[in-house]
């Protein structure tokens, strides 16, 4: 079975710990082994760890785990050995080297590594009284690019499964999120309001900033004790919100007098889209036993008591939540999704995805309330809202394994303003859970602030990050020049192809410590972007090299090199080496490498994926999106530029050219 080997295999019971031979049905294709774990147990199997297999390691330098470390989120961990490797693993790579844990109908399989060496993999379903166990556990899959690599392990794991579950190609993605958003959330917290939203988009309209859509998040419900997070600090504000239950769908009667529908009809008029965001558990802490929502529904509701992972115990409190069948789960949402939408809205976000962990211990195993719960989440939000949805707190296994229909998923912890530290966890969790997160969805990588003094590096991955981008700027504080870069007039985004990621070289390297700049890669219009960061630990001076090859997707022999913030091109060779010195975080790159023509059109000056505004490129002509100064490459002498047939304005800079042209096409001649 490819480089590793099954050592050892063990049950946990009642009775202990003891060693079984399972029976391993093992599938093969184009060099992966997909392996199927059948067992039945005299007694019932224990739900945190049921069943062990022990693989003895294959010889690696080291290793990158992408593991679950807290409820919901995931993060990179960069192992130089076995024992390293975290608890909660959901994917395993080394040089060469793939282990994708699979989630099934009811077990999930997590990957960890041992005292002794080995490699552990727990198949559990933090249910009791389970005995049997027949399902796909892993695929282990060998290739020199683990990008390609892991998106083959999830195809053959959903075939051997014969699962429904789509890949991110077949997902299809929500119109309204091409366009620029912004979200109340880091800007109101408690303090939401409608006149405080109305304010926000009045200074859009006054700054002339497009923003095209709004949600509504957190603490705009009828959530009683809310009140009294106001003006508390981050950390108490949090914990009076985790402590309150949803009494009913509607909105506070005091921050919204004219209710929620009256406050997203003025929004419309002012030419926004609105989305609503909710938890999957109706608030944190639940469903308030007194309110309308249990009085309404009482047979979908079940008390559970709430289990820590983190301190091995149970709520000592009862809270009310949708019960986990599908039905229950369906009825809840399309409740709640029917009182939304009639009171205007235009999407949802929903929150807390990743409750079936502590919400429905003993209550149905992990993979089918997962699947109730995606299931009921999805066709409610298709029925509704034709699909527009940001899935959010769901980067558990369960969660990426199990969502029948929706693009769109986010991939990182809370987004922090002004703190360094937090952008180097945040750009490590963003284009890593891209990595196996981005083989199902197209992956949000979070609000963000425009002045913040990290706007510009924040916008830098935004614009790579290939989904939506949408901002929390509070009242007076949208910037206009910081957003600009990122779309056109119309708000429509330069939106890249697909989820970025690091580059292969950087995959396997701590860039805390290895002295070499961080760098992502994705795909736009048939050229390549590269982001470069400098995320060293002692703010130190990094320096590296990259190459065309390097890059997944672009094909060509011979590039033009554009270094957006520089505003200098040349061209490069496909195996050629390209340096790149960042002397300390506050110093970053964005590369763009177009396959060279006798004219290279590289877009639109001042639009960090500027190859996204063009079309219909043809060797002399390109359509633009809009006017504005189009940037374009030729080593033979310009003699005249039309915009729409009329000549057009253009400067020369080396080879690089500039020419002041309308929305249309843009015809470019030269010297024979």
């Amino acid at each position: 079975m490819n480089a590793m080997k099954i050592h050892s295999a063990f049950a946990t019971t009642e009775k202990g710990r003891e060693q079984i031979t399972p029976e391993l049905i093992q599938t093969e294709k184009g060099g992966l082994t997909a392996v199927r774990l059948k067992f039945e147990s005299e007694l019932p199997l224990d739900k945190f760890s049921g069943i062990e297999l022990l693989l003895e390691p294959c010889r690696a330098d080291g290793f990158t785990a992408i593991y679950r470390h807290s409820e919901f989120w995931c993060r990179p961990a960069f192992c130089q050995s076995a024992q390293q490797i975290p608890p909660d693993t959901q994917c395993l790579l080394w040089q060469g080297g793939c282990l994708l844990p699979v989630c099934g109908d009811k077990y999930l399989c997590m990957v960890s590594g041992t005292p002794d060496g080995y490699i552990k993999l727990t198949l559990n379903t933090f249910c009791s009284g389970i005995r049997e166990c027949d399902t796909t556990a892993f695929v282990l899959g060998e290739g020199e690019n683990v990008h390609a690599l892991i998106a083959d392990c999830a195809r053959l794991a959903l075939e051997v499964m014969d699962s429904d579950t789509p890949l991110r190609e077949s997902r299809r993605y929500p119109e309204i999120f091409e366009y620029l958003g912004w979200c109340s959330w880091d800007a109101f917290h408690i303090e939401v309001s409608e006149q405080k939203l109305l304010q926000k988009c009045d200074e859009f309209s006054e700054k002339n900033i497009p923003v095209r859509w709004a949600i509504i998040d957190d603490m705009w419900a009828d959530t009683p004790g809310i009140e009294q997070a106001a003006g508390k600090e981050r950390g108490e504000m949090m914990r009076i919100m985790h402590s309150c239950r949803l009494s009913s769908f509607k909105a506070d009667k005091t921050r919204f007098p004219d209710g929620l529908d009256g406050c997203i009809e003025k929004l419309h008029a002012r030419g926004l889209y609105v989305g609503m965001w909710h938890p999957t558990t109706g608030y944190w802490s639940g469903i308030a036993e007194d309110g309308q929502i249990a009085r309404d529904m009482p047979q979908a509701l079940i008390k559970t008591h709430r289990y820590s992972a983190k301190r091995a115990e149970y709520s000592e409190s009862e809270q009310l939540v949708h019960a986990p069948d599908y039905e229950s789960a369906r009825t809840f949402y399309e409740s709640f999704h029917a009182y939304l939408k009639d009171c205007g809205a235009d999407f949802i976000k929903v929150d807390n995805q990743s409750f079936t962990h502590s919400f429905y211990h003993d209550v149905m195993p992990v993979g089918q309330a997962a699947e109730n719960l995606h299931r009921a989440v999805d066709g409610s939000a298709e029925k509704f809202f034709d699909g527009a949805l940001i899935n959010c707190m769901g980067t558990s296994a369960e969660n990426m394994w199990h969502r029948p229909q929706s693009c769109v998923s986010r991939c990182s912890d809370d987004f922090l303003p002004e703190n360094r530290d937090w952008f180097t966890k945040h750009i490590l969790q963003c284009s890593f859970n891209s990595m196996v997160q981005g083989v199902f969805h197209v992956c949000d990588w979070d609000m963000w602030w425009t002045d913040d003094t990290q706007a510009v590096k924040n916008s830098v991955l935004r614009a790579v990050s290939g989904g939506p981008i949408y901002v929390s700027d509070t009242l007076g504080r949208s910037r206009r020049e910081i957003l600009m870069p990122l779309c056109l007039e119309d708000g429509r985004i330069l939106r890249c192809d697909k989820p970025a990621v690091p580059l292969l070289k950087c995959v396997f390297q701590n860039p805390e410590s290895c002295k070499a700049p961080f760098m992502l890669q994705s795909t736009a219009n048939g050229c390549a972007y590269v982001a470069a960061f400098n995320l060293d630990g002692e703010n130190a001076a990094v320096c590296s090299d990259f190459s065309p090859r390097d890059i997944d997707g672009l094909c060509g022999d011979s590039f033009v090199l554009y270094e957006y913030f520089t505003n200098s091109a040349t061209t490069v060779k496909a195996d050629e080496k390209i340096t790149v010195a960042l002397a300390d975080r506050d110093e970053f790159r964005l590369y763009a490498l177009i396959p060279e023509k006798e004219i290279t059109f590289l877009g639109l000056c001042g639009k960090m994926i500027a190859a996204k505004t063009l079309s219909d490129i043809t060797p002399d002509s390109a359509v633009s999106a809009q006017g504005g100064e189009l940037m374009f490459f030729s080593q033979k002498e310009v003699t005249a530029v039309y915009s729409d047939g009329k000549p057009a304005e253009f400067t020369k800079d080396g080879a690089l050219y500039k020419a002041s042209a309308g929305r249309g096409k843009i015809t470019v001649c030269t010297e024979e």
